[in-house]
């Protein structure tokens, strides 16, 4: 079951309701990136621009489906 969408003004398209199952796996995925990124930045990783390539992607993806366009 998807939460009630949140009052204006809100940057979220009202697919993110229809589709919240889809939101969730997005964002799933973006806190699993951005820990890599943290993990190698903390570490000294050279693979350091990759992850964050990966975080972005991440972001991107999620705004292209459910973000309104400025």
């Amino acid at each position: 079951m998807s939460p009630e969408p949140n009052a204006p003004p809100s940057e979220a398209l009202p697919v993110i309701w229809q589709d919240w199952d889809g939101f969730q796996a997005i964002a799933a995925d973006l806190a699993r990136t951005s820990a890599a990124f943290a993990h190698d930045a903390r570490n000294g990783a050279s693979q350091l621009k990759l992850r964050f390539a990966d975080v972005t992607r991440t972001c991107v993806a999620c705004h292209k489906d459910y973000r309104l366009k400025d």
